[in-house]
């Protein structure tokens, strides 16, 4: 069997912030940013707008790095009318293609009050939403929404929710012991927020890179397999398709 189709799969989702964010050092997301991509893993970065975005130029092109749009609060709140939350998703997208030259095709943002929006995210090719402040249990099973798009929820959120000293042993272990969580069917979803790394101090910054150094050598050693969000969504919407479909015939034999 093909060790890379059993292997453990590992996303992580880095939530850049706004520009107009003064919690976050542009410096230390540059760190962060050639922290991943010096050790060759790739990753889901949620920018806000094409500031933020242009963080991403400059790196490593063959790493199948991918760009997630971030909605606050203030933007998915249900009493801004569509064509506003319409005019304002286009404009974001489009700075964000500018500014990086990518597309942007999930989002990360708040599931409950995007859920009435999902055509308008379909209209920009949009294919998941990866939940941020959200009540869902934390490592959820992946959830199907209409039009073809995904609701994640993060397994690990850092630095909210978990210690990272009970996740980060000082030898190196199987990931499954590593990341110390309940997976689900869609594998182990890893977020890390930029804007309270502050709290974290310089022993959590050095906890972060040991994660990524610790993941980069069981990727190399296939042992896992380091997926971006948008290539765990092609594995859940292959496997639904898949699913064989039960014959009304067989239903009633």
């Amino acid at each position: 069997m093909d060790q890379s189709e059993a292997a453990l799969r590992i996303a992580f989702v880095i939530n850049l912030g706004p520009r107009d964010s003064q919690q976050v050092d542009p410096s230390r997301l540059h760190h962060l940013i050639h922290l991943f991509r010096g050790h060759r893993v790739p990753a889901t970065w949620a920018v806000g707008d094409g500031t933020r975005a242009e963080l991403l130029n400059g790196g490593e092109p063959t790493l199948p790095d991918e760009l997630a749009l971030l909605i606050d609060r203030r933007q998915s709140c249900l009493e801004i009318s569509v064509a506003r939350f319409r005019d304002e998703l286009a404009t974001q997208v489009a700075s964000i293609r500018q500014a990086s030259g990518m597309e942007a095709t999930l989002i990360v943002g708040e599931p409950e009050s995007l859920r009435s929006k999902v055509s308008l995210l379909a209209e920009q090719g949009m294919r998941a939403i990866v939940a941020t402040g959200s009540r869902q249990k934390a490592g959820a099973t992946p959830r199907p929404l209409p039009l073809g798009l995904w609701n994640f929820t993060p397994t690990i959120e850092i630095p909210q929710g978990h210690r990272l000293s009970r996740l980060l042993p000082v030898r190196r272990p199987s990931v499954k012991q590593l990341m110390g969580a309940k997976i689900s069917s869609g594998g182990v979803l890893v977020a890390i927020e930029t804007s309270q790394l502050d709290q974290l101090g310089p022993r959590g910054a050095r906890q972060i890179e040991k994660l990524v150094r610790d993941v980069a050598w069981a990727a190399s050693r296939e042992q896992v397999v380091v997926a971006t969000v948008g290539e765990l969504v092609t594995e859940l919407a292959g496997a639904a398709v898949a699913q064989p479909q039960r014959s009304i015939l067989s239903a009633a034999a």
